[in-house]
This record gives structure tokens, C-alpha cells and sequence, in this order.
């Protein structure tokens, strides 16, 4: 007999953000983990990590796509989750711009199998976790997380027992795949760093300032809506590759850097809310709340049109319809 009092499903447990929550909960002694990650060598490597700082604690894991709908059924059925953090996610833009049906089908299906199940299985709190790259997306990555945003918010005007969170997030500094690690690597070979263009701004947190949020919606489990970071930094680029240089022992002054050209499907710079948005800001939090100026909508008719399609792998179809579902009206 165990004495955990909740149980919590953290999908993408393997990636950055997931991995941010795996550790901040396994702290947290009368919760069980259910871990989901697609990636074997990710789930390998997470539980290497929890068996040096956690040797006694057992986890749940599943090495499995959040796209499978027997699955998804299963993880509901076998645990009775009290929390759910859904972190699993295509999200490197210039590898869904190249593989929309995959995207389609990871951060639009995905989500909604996760979501669906969390409201039919009365869970308490859901979280699903979203980009600025959604707000105007003006790439496949963001399209598909502006319509899963789109969804989610329509399921939280229904009626049920599920308390639906988006979080909409920026950048993580260091995080897996973001600039800082990239940079470090070309550094260690001695290779010039590429920014795609010298103007290019990002919206940064801190992995602890992430800490802070997920502790703040653990301790509020009434919260509803969309929330963004109340912290975040707008940095150059250009800037933090100097940071790193600096940090790495090296010139950044003559340290080789080679502009390229910025692509047609990323911005200058992200945004954090739309023009139908405005902040609420709430005492003693990281997070600010979002509200609209005009209701969501979707078609939901649609939206299973490009589901389809992107299971069938009529890329040029399920394209098309992501387009029309991703546009503000």
C-alpha cells in the first residue's frame, strides 16, 4: 500500500519543460509520476538522472506516442490522474515546416485525445503547454499549437469538473535545442556561431522562473484560461552569443560570426499576446492572465477534416485546411 494521495501525468517528461516538471514534483512526497515520452534514449536518460538524485523512488514510465489513441485510453483507464501536464510536442519550426502532417497529428490530435480524456476522466487540472510562435503563427509548429490553444479554449467553456490551463511560454534559456547549447557546441569545434539575422530578438525566461511558475498553478488548482510569464526578457541574439563567447573564453569581438538570411516562416520577433488580448496581471504571481476582446472560434468540422488528412498523409490537403483553422477571425 502506497501512500500517494495524487497521481500526476507529465507527457513529454523527457523533453526541457517536461523534465523541469519530472524534478520539481518528484520532490513532492505524496505524488506518483506517470512519465510519457516518445523518445526511448529521452526516457533512458530521464531515468538515469531520477535514479542518481531519486535511488528509491519508483516512477511510471511509457515509452509511446500521445497520438495513439488506444494508448491515451489505457493511461486513462489504468491511473486516476488527478493532474495533468501535457508538454509533449513537435517544436522545431524549420523540421514541421517540412513535416506538416507529422505536426498536424502530434500537436493538434495529440493534444485533443489528451484533453478529451482529461474532461471525460473528471481530472482536476489540466495544463497544456503552448509558444509564442502560436500568437499570428506564421509557421506549421505555430499554426498547430494556435489551434490546439483555439480547442482547448472551447472544451473550458463547457460544462465539466476540469479546470483547463493554457501556458503559453517563451523561450527557456539553455533549454534543449534553443540557441545557447547550439552555440556552445560550435564553440567546443571551433566553428563560426550562424544567427540567422543580426536584428533577431527573442523572449527569454529562466528554467527556475519556469520552477516558479509550475509551483504557483500546483498551489492554485481553481485556475483557468490562458497565462504567459510576467518575466520574460526580450534579448538579442546577437547579444547572448556574445554572453557565450565570453563565457566560453573567447573573443567576441573577433570570434567568427556569419549572418544568414532570416526564413520566410520565422519572425524577427515573437509575441506573447495578440491584438484581441489584454494582460491581467494577479498579485504575488509569475504568470499573468490573458482575456480576449472577442470570443474563439473553430471549426470543429474542419478540424477533423485536417486531422484526417494528416493521419492519410495528404500533405497538401491537411496543409491547407491548418491555414484556414490557424487564421484569426
Amino acid at each position: 500500500m502506497n501512500h500517494y494521495s495524487e497521481t500526476i501525468l507529465i507527457t513529454g517528461a523527457a523533453g526541457t519543460i517536461g523534465k523541469e516538471l519530472t524534478f520539481n514534483f518528484l520532490a513532492v512526497d505524496y505524488v506518483q509520476l506517470v512519465l510519457v515520452d516518445i523518445s526511448e534514449i529521452g526516457i533512458f536518460q530521464l531515468l538515469e538522472e531520477i535514479n542518481i538524485k531519486y535511488p528509491q523512488l519508483a516512477v511510471n514510465y511509457f515509452i509511446e506516442s500521445i497520438s495513439n489513441k488506444e494508448f491515451v485510453q489505457y493511461l486513462f483507464k489504468e491511473f486516476n490522474f488527478k493532474r495533468v501536464f501535457h508538454a509533449a510536442a513537435y517544436k522545431h519550426v524549420a523540421l514541421m515546416e517540412a513535416n506538416p502532417c507529422s505536426a498536424i497529428v502530434s500537436n493538434i490530435y495529440g493534444a485533443q485525445l489528451i484533453i478529451d480524456h482529461s474532461i471525460i476522466n473528471n481530472v482536476s487540472q489540466l495544463v497544456i503547454l503552448s509558444t509564442d510562435k502560436a500568437v499570428n503563427p506564421i509557421n506549421t509548429m505555430g499554426r498547430t499549437k494556435n489551434v490546439i490553444e483555439k480547442y482547448a479554449y472551447l472544451k473550458s467553456e463547457e460544462p465539466h469538473k476540469t479546470n483547463l490551463i493554457v501556458l503559453r511560454l517563451c523561450n527557456i534559456y539553455s533549454s534543449s535545442g534553443s540557441v545557447v547549447p547550439i552555440f556552445k557546441s560550435r564553440i567546443a569545434q571551433n566553428l563560426p556561431l550562424i544567427i540567422k539575422d543580426s536584428k533577431l530578438i527573442r523572449s527569454f525566461i529562466k528554467p527556475k522562473e519556469v520552477r516558479n511558475i509550475f509551483n504557483y498553478i500546483f498551489h492554485n488548482l481553481n485556475l483557468n484560461g490562458i497565462y504567459i510569464p510576467n518575466n520574460s526578457k526580450e534579448i538579442l541574439i546577437q547579444k547572448i552569443a556574445s554572453k557565450v563567447l565570453k563565457e566560453s573564453n573567447k573573443d567576441a569581438t573577433t570570434y567568427p560570426i556569419v549572418y544568414t538570411c532570416l526564413p520566410e516562416d520565422e519572425k524577427l520577433k515573437e509575441e506573447l499576446l495578440n491584438t484581441n488580448e489584454y494582460r491581467i496581471k494577479l498579485t504575488n504571481a509569475p504568470v499573468e492572465f490573458l482575456d480576449t476582446h472577442k470570443p474563439t472560434s473553430l471549426n470543429t468540422i474542419l478540424l477533423e477534416e485536417c486531422i484526417q488528412d494528416a493521419k492519410m498523409y495528404q500533405v497538401k490537403s491537411a496543409y491547407e485546411k491548418l491555414l484556414k483553422l490557424s487564421t484569426n477571425s
